[in-house]
Order: structure tokens, then sequence, then C-alpha cells
């Protein structure tokens, strides 16, 4: 029976279109503007690049990762007396600035690896809409509840209301990050909604990972700025039975081809798993199944876009 390469063949899946606030879990998916830099602070040599972030490429993290790697392996000249910084800006979202020095290794001054692992802040959330009249947030958990509301009519002092207020005539909504970050909501809050109102039209958020839950009808005209940016597919569960492993592969609105990797133990190249029968099809949910037989008790399996696998070193399996 002819070989050809598993791809994953995504462009005729037809998802449901999905309404996304960009706070709880999916906080970073949203396009953005990341300023990434790194440099030398006491020669005033620097590294930057300003990249347009799309969720498709992967995590923020990941994205912002890999351009500092890319840069650690060149960067600005300087000794372990120089103080280095890393500055990241994205626009909307989170910042960092780490200062560092860097360290001697087989006679070489080198950035240190655990430098390039950067930890994200984040304010509060703000998104753009126009048109919003009212923001209210519950949150629950442990027996109590917690409601905020822009009108006055639950916690939140004065100013801050008025600042609420203030962005939300120039078309901001600003979230409150102990609310919808979970990296500063409180430990007690289990559960929750973030309810923007349209005067008598709303769409009510799941606060833990911003998906709509409910809007009225008619719904109200910013739901259309809300539609979800497609994820990059990837794999969510491994079996082994004997010598077959299954893969399952979900894709939220992801528009393209794919291919999936092979290898069985690190160090080796990447292969491209190849099948025997027809390409994977992934049903409404953006779910499908893959087969991989092979002789090997362990190995790595990795998704990636077939447009950014000229970069692998990949061969036919």
């Amino acid at each position: 029976m002819k070989e050809c390469l598993l791809i994953l063949t995504l462009a005729g899946t037809v998802f449901a279109q999905e309404f996304l606030l960009p706070i709880g879990e999916n906080v970073d998916r949203r396009e953005m503007e990341v300023s990434i830099g790194l440099g030398n602070d006491d020669t005033g040599e620097y590294l930057s690049e300003l990249v347009s972030y799309v969720p498709a490429m992967g995590s923020l993290e990941q994205v912002i990762e890999a351009k500092l790697a890319s840069f650690a392996t060149n960067p600005p000249a300087g000794t372990g007396q120089d103080t280095y910084s890393i500055q990241i800006i994205a626009n909307p979202g989170p910042y960092a600035k780490v200062y560092f020095s860097l360290q001697r290794s087989n006679g070489r001054w080198v950035i240190p690896e655990e430098v390039l692992d950067i930890e994200l802040e984040y304010g509060e959330v703000t998104v753009t809409l126009t048109g919003i009249t009212k923001v209210e947030i519950e949150v629950r958990g442990e027996g109590q509840t917690e409601r905020f509301s822009s009108d006055g009519s639950g916690v939140g002092s004065p100013c801050y209301l008025q600042a609420i207020d203030r962005d939300l005539k120039i078309g901001e909504v600003r979230l409150a990050r102990e609310y919808v970050n979970p990296k500063y909501r409180p430990s007690w809050i289990t559960e929750g909604e973030v309810i923007l109102w349209e005067e008598d039209r709303k769409a009510v958020f799941n606060i833990l990972n911003g998906y709509l839950i409910e809007a009225s009808d008619p719904k109200p005209v910013f739901l259309a700025s809300l539609v979800a940016l497609p994820l990059p597919p990837r794999i969510t569960a491994i079996k082994r039975e004997g010598n077959i492993t299954t893969l399952t592969v979900e894709s939220v609105g992801s528009i393209g081809t794919t291919l999936v990797l092979w290898k069985e133990k690190m160090g080796d190249d990447w292969q491209v798993i190849s099948y025997a029968s027809s390409p994977l099809r992934l049903n409404a949910s953006g779910i499908g199944t893959l087969l991989h037989e092979t002789e090997a008790p362990t190995g790595f399996y990795r998704i990636v876009r077939s447009e950014d696998a000229q970069s692998e070193v990949v061969k036919p399996r």
C-alpha cells in the first residue's frame, strides 16, 4: 500500500462561530504588538524586534522565549561586570523587565539560560469596545459571593468607578485583574461571570475562560468585535496499546495544513509521521484522532504548521 505523509487538513472544516472576551485562561488570546528587547545597559547596545502576535502562532510565552533565544545566540558584547536587561512590552497585554549579568562558560561570556524563562506581569485587562454602557462582575466560591457594577451598585471605590465610567465613554472596558486574571485571582473564587451591557442588550462571559455563556436577543452589536481568534492545533491526549499509539488532536477555528512530527528519543531528528489511509479529519467540535504504529516503547510528538516546517529537520517515515 502506498505510504504518504500524515497531514491534518483543516481547510474544509466548518466551526461554529465562538465569541470570546480575552480574560481568564484566554487572557492572551488576542492580537498584540509585542516589543521584545535584550541589551547591554552600560554600552547602550540592544537587540529588539516588534512582533505582531496572533494566537495561531502559539502561546505568547513560547513566541517571546523563541525570540529571546535567537537574540541569545549572538548577544551584544560585554562582560560579567556589565548590566544587561530584557524588556517585554505587549500592547495591549503584559510586560516584563529583567536585569542580569553574563556568565562565563567555556571561555565565553553567555546569557544564563534561566534568564530567558520570562515571567510576564499584567495590569488590568483593557478591551477596546464601543457602545458598552455598563459592566457587571459576579464571582462565587466557598460560600462567598462578590458583585461589582460600574453603576455603583456593588463593591468598588468612587474613584475607581469614575475611572471605569470615563473609560467606557471613550470605548475602553477596564476589568480588574484580581477578578479576570488567574495569576492574581484569589483562590476562593471558583466561578463567575462578566456581564457587558449595551443599553438593554447584554452578553454574559465565563470569568474563568472568557467564553460567551449567553446573550440577549437581539445580540449586542459589540459581539462582532469579540469573535474568537484561531488557536494552533494541539495534541490533547496520548494512549498506547501494543505497538499502536492513539493521538487525540484538537483545533479551534484553525485553517490550514498541519504536520505531525515524532521522534523516539531526545536528540533524534524530528520525523513526519506517515499514514496508509486518508488524512485525519476533525469533527464539528474540532476534535479528531490518529493512529501511529511503531515498535518504539517511547517517543515524543509535536504539531507544526506546514508553513513553519521548513525550519524543522524532518524526514518522512
